[in-house]
């Protein structure tokens, strides 16, 4: 008799207050759980962010750098070989391979109102007649200002140095770009420096 009770005794459920203080310590490890689920999304959110962000502004760069290096030095009687202001630069060169239409087109690099890097574009041509129609080519979003620099070498008594202009014959020795972001904006990238290729060069 006295060891049946001690097992009823033993075997006795939980009180009402237990009950409710596991409850409390279940909620808290859920809320806790799920904070850390939250953290570590958002965490992974804004990594992956700086990644597309990197990974956009390193093909723009690729970009430019083909479009710069396959200016042609020479222009061709209605087009000098380049003509550069600090907002905007308009050449003749060799698109990207990975462009549809004919890979020669006469080309203006420039920023929008709405902060939008673009290549405006269209095929060259030497025939008569209607000018094919322009393509616009997006490149980057977001950018605040861009500024274009070319260097000019010494000759002639001219001093060697960046100008903000390049209204002369052949091509400059070096082209940079410059992009700047808001102030909100976490992006930052160092100048672009490009050498054209020369080969063929109408003079300086």
């Amino acid at each position: 008799m006295a060891a049946a009770m001690g097992r009823q005794k033993n075997q006795r459920g939980f009180t009402l207050l237990e009950v409710l203080i596991s409850l409390v310590l279940l909620g808290l490890l859920f809320v806790a759980l799920g904070q850390g689920l939250r953290f570590g999304l958002g965490a992974w959110e804004l990594q992956d962010k700086a990644s597309r962000r990197s990974e956009s502004l390193e093909a723009t760069d690729r970009t430019l750098r083909l479009l710069i290096e396959g200016m042609e030095p020479d222009g061709d009687g209605t087009h000098q070989a380049l003509s550069g202001r600090r907002d905007q630069m308009s050449f003749i060169g060799s698109l990207p391979s990975a462009a549809a239409i004919g890979r020669r087109a006469e080309m203006t690099l420039s920023l929008t109102n709405h902060g939008q890097l673009v290549l405006r574009w269209r095929p060259h041509r030497h025939e008569k007649g209607a000018p094919p129609p322009e393509a616009d080519a997006l490149l980057l979003e977001g950018v605040e200002h861009v500024d274009f620099a070319y260097w000019r070498p010494a000759a002639s008594g001219l001093k060697g140095g960046w100008i903000d202009e390049w209204l002369r014959p052949g091509l400059p020795g070096l082209v940079r770009i410059h992009l700047q972001f808001g102030k909100n904006d976490p992006r930052h990238w160092p100048d672009i420096v490009i050498a054209p290729m020369l080969e063929a060069r109408g003079g300086v």
